[in-house]
Parts: C-alpha cells; sequence; structure tokens
C-alpha cells in the first residue's frame, strides 16, 4: 500500500520542483512510520504520476530499461551515449 498524494492540495510545499527538503523530510517520515512508498503527481511532466518506492521488493516484475552514460564536461553534461546502440549524442 502506497501514501496516495494525487490531487491534495496541502502536498504543494513536497512537490516544489526546485526545492527537495520537504519531500525528503516527509519521505523519512513516511519510511520510519513502516510505509511502503508514496504516489504523487509529477511536478515535471502535466498530468503524469510518479510512485517512490521504499523497498525495491515492492516492485513486481520490473523491466530492465535503457542505460545511459552522460559525460561532465565540469560545468554541465555535453555528451551522453546510449549503452544498448553505444551511438553518442551532443547535448546542445
Amino acid at each position: 500500500m502506497l501514501h496516495d498524494f494525487r490531487g491534495l492540495a496541502e502536498t504543494s510545499q513536497v512537490l516544489a520542483p526546485n526545492d527537495y527538503a520537504a519531500g525528503q523530510a516527509l519521505g523519512t517520515k513516511l519510511r520510519a512510520q513502516n510505509s511502503d512508498g508514496v504516489v504523487y503527481p509529477s511536478v515535471r511532466c502535466p498530468g503524469g504520476e510518479c510512485a517512490g518506492l521504499f523497498y525495491p521488493d515492492g516492485a513486481l516484475l520490473p523491466k530492465q530499461g535503457r542505460h545511459f552514460d552522460y559525460h561532465w564536461d565540469g560545468a554541465r553534461v555535453d555528451l551522453y551515449r546510449d549503452g544498448g546502440s553505444r551511438h553518442v549524442y551532443r547535448v546542445i
């Protein structure tokens, strides 16, 4: 069972896109109370939903996704490589 924060107006601080402090504090509190995790609206993808699982066995039948390698030039990511195709792409 996941705590459901979808559609709750009082979660605005918890879902702040540039400040993770409130969300991390809530996650720490819920995990200490033996919560399995949370489901919440995406702050970066309008209409999207996210789940945060506190324990890996909460995901049934996981699928392996794509792998990416990122190159940091000291200021930003300027290149990434698709691990499957091994193609390298420049980030503009």
